[in-house]
């Protein structure tokens, strides 16, 4: 769940655990304009925008099973203008 607003810029991260590890992830959250304003202003043209989802085997646990309410991936295809 995204806390505050989705148009404000947020950090946040996620502490993992595997066969004895751990790890951290920081994270920064970006809305859409915040991309789309920076490749028009460096002279790009948004030529294809995705946003795949996440592959079935990351959702067979809780924690992997949040990433269907949001998109974890935004791939972007930018040509210049």
């Amino acid at each position: 769940m995204i806390e505050g607003s989705y148009l404000q810029p947020s950090y946040y991260a996620d502490d993992v655990a595997w066969e004895g590890l751990q790890m951290r992830f920081v994270s920064a959250h970006r809305p859409l304009q915040t991309y789309t304003d920076a490749l028009g202003k460096a002279g790009f043209l948004i030529e294809r925008l995705r946003e795949p989802p996440v592959p079935d085997r990351a959702l067979r646990t809780d924690r992997g099973r949040r990433w269907r309410r949001v998109p974890i991936f935004l791939h972007l295809r930018a040509v210049k203008a």
